[in-house]
């Protein structure tokens, strides 16, 4: 009998997390997918010529043939678009590297043979970023 009248007192006691706690986790989720490898750049540069880690160091007479070429792409959405982007911005890289120096050279840059290296970098776009927004509320501009 003890254990009935119990029953009731923990059932009332126990917490219910509300509806719109539940909305908000699944928007956090959403906006997570959304922005996922929202940031693409690929690096493409032939070894022995190109030094990657030169990063963001100023160009001067002795190293600007040493700096790789690289292509930034967005590709934010629920649906991503990754294989195609890295696809598109390593065949602009790679027309760009072999532009001047190298010529001739452009199919095995975007194959990656004849020692022709691919650098291909991800990140996170963030809710505030203002690629992000623009993206998501298209419909406003």
């Amino acid at each position: 009998m003890a254990a009935a009248a119990t029953a009731p007192v923990a059932e009332a006691t126990r917490r219910r997390i509300p509806w719109w706690w539940i909305l908000l986790g699944l928007m956090v989720v959403e906006f997570w997918i959304y922005g996922r490898r929202g940031y693409v750049e690929v690096c493409v540069g032939k070894q022995g010529e190109t030094d990657f880690s030169l990063g963001d160091a100023p160009r001067t007479d002795e190293n600007r043939w040493k700096f790789p070429r690289c292509e930034e792409r967005t590709n934010l959405g629920l649906v991503s678009k990754y294989d195609d982007v890295v696809t598109e911005a390593t065949n602009v890289a790679c027309r760009g590297a072999t532009i001047f120096r190298n010529q001739g050279q452009g199919k095995q840059c975007v194959a990656g043979e004849a020692s022709w290296q691919h650098r291909v970098l991800s990140r996170q776009t963030p809710p505030w970023d203002r690629a992000f927004y623009e993206h998501l509320f298209w419909f406003l501009k």
